[in-house]
């Protein structure tokens, strides 16, 4: 893992990017819109693979300066996504198994759509578990020349 960690005594910064090879996230998520102008309403899973943290320091009342995450990347990758999404058109279950066969056959096209929101996501449910995390280290001890 290129570059994976940077500590600057100066600036008082630590940036550190962690690899989790198998972080095992699952959840429920709801997608409702339209593809290709048809109306869509589905669901599934993803695994969350990256995540960079840049730590910096957050003063506290006893004077002993905590770490704070200041800005938290979450990227992943999903490495197969199947569908199966029921009711879509009403009682057209031939026009149903179809959609869900070409969403199942281009399920890389719909997960590009997706990431991002998906990352947000994610993004906003780890801050609080990373703030949480970093503000019981002391920034001395791992800042201090």
């Amino acid at each position: 893992m290129d570059n994976c960690y940077s500590v600057s005594t100066q600036l008082r910064r630590v940036v550190a990017r962690l690899y989790i090879p198998d972080l095992q996230m699952t959840g429920n998520y709801r997608v409702t819109g339209k593809l290709l102008m048809l109306p869509i309403d589905g669901q599934g899973q993803f695994a969350a693979k990256y995540v960079t943290i840049i730590l910096g320091r957050q003063p506290r009342p006893n004077g002993v300066d905590a770490l704070k995450c200041e800005d938290l990347a979450v990227s992943f990758h999903v490495g197969h996504a199947t569908m199966k999404l029921g009711n879509l058109f009403g009682a057209d279950d031939e026009f149903s198994h179809s959609l869900n066969q070409f969403l199942n056959d281009n399920w890389q096209k719909l997960i590009e759509e997706l990431q991002t929101p998906m990352e947000v996501a994610l993004r906003d449910f780890l801050k609080p578990l990373a703030d949480h995390t970093f503000s019981t280290l002391n920034a001395d001890d791992i800042l201090s020349n």
